[in-house]
């Protein structure tokens, strides 16, 4: 079965790397855009749990998988930091949740996972 990532890669004609890169720059928060290349130089390994999360959801063959990813992503201990839980500074779950949508199956919903927020 196919991956979000292979589906997606197919469909815009890109490579695995472009899809990582593609995916956690359409998917952050807005607020987080202006510092997002400050802390990438500064501090690379703030996004880290953010390009998880991307790598991770772009194995995933169906929505089912996704929400479990997602709810793994929340739990992180790296979210408890104020300029990733108040701030914003990281990448949005409901966008990449969204774009996944648009590429793979549903899978069981999000009821089905607990604690996910």
């Amino acid at each position: 079965m196919e991956t979000f990532e292979s589906r997606y890669c197919a469909a815009h004609r890109c490579t695995a790397a472009q899809f990582r890169r593609r995916v956690f720059w359409r998917c952050l928060h807005r607020r987080a855009l202006p510092l997002a290349p400050f802390l990438l130089v500064l501090n690379r390994s703030y996004f880290a749990p953010d390009l998880e999360f991307v790598i991770r959801v772009g194995e995933c063959q169906d929505m089912g998988k996704v929400w479990e990813e997602t709810r793994r992503y929340f739990t992180n201990p790296q979210h408890k930091r104020w300029l990733r839980r108040k701030a914003d500074v990281r990448i949005s779950a409901h966008k990449v949740i969204n774009l996944a949508v648009e590429y793979l199956p549903m899978g069981i919903s999000p009821e089905g996972v607990s604690g996910l927020y």
